[in-house]
């Protein structure tokens, strides 16, 4: 689990949460069904001093819409900005591998990271991008492996 000042606003939701959160989600997905580029303007209502008004962009509303679906799914969750840097033990966390793993790679030039002192740090933005990186190749070494099973009539 990444733990870091970086990473100290995890959400995780009570079944409370994971009802509202179904309803945020259901609420944000019919509105942005009907118009994908259109902002969207949400009424905040508050039992206290008040509330307002505010417009949300299409991008905004897209975060806020994956934000619910973890949450409705009973997922921790937390937002970080893509420049955050990361330890080597963060990155390799989010990546599901173990931290000399990680650092060989760093070693090999796979990731650019910069270095705090004697320690490493990487960006975010890196590691997610290696990410799916990672992930396509492995899908077209998948599609790969099924086309020649199939062409040597392995599936008939």
């Amino acid at each position: 689990m990444i733990s870091s000042p970086a990473i100290d606003n995890v959400v995780t939701p009570n079944s409370q949460d994971q009802e509202l959160a179904k309803a945020g989600r259901s609420i944000l997905a019919t509105a942005s069904r009907q118009d994908q580029t259109a902002h969207l303007h949400i009424a905040a209502l508050s039992t206290g001093a008040g509330g307002g008004e505010i417009t949300l962009s299409p991008s905004v509303v897209r975060v806020l819409s994956r934000v619910f679906d973890e949450l409705a799914q009973g997922h921790a969750v937390t937002v970080l900005p893509v420049d955050d840097e990361l330890t080597t033990q963060e990155a390799a966390d989010l990546l599901h591998v173990s931290r000399p793993y990680f650092i060989t790679l760093l070693d090999q030039g796979e990731l650019a990271f910069r270095k705090v002192g004697n320690q490493r740090r990487v960006r975010l933005r890196e590691v997610i991008a290696y990410k799916q990186q990672q992930y396509e190749r492995s899908t077209r070494a998948m599609q790969e492996v099924a086309q020649l099973s199939d062409e040597m009539g392995l599936y008939d």
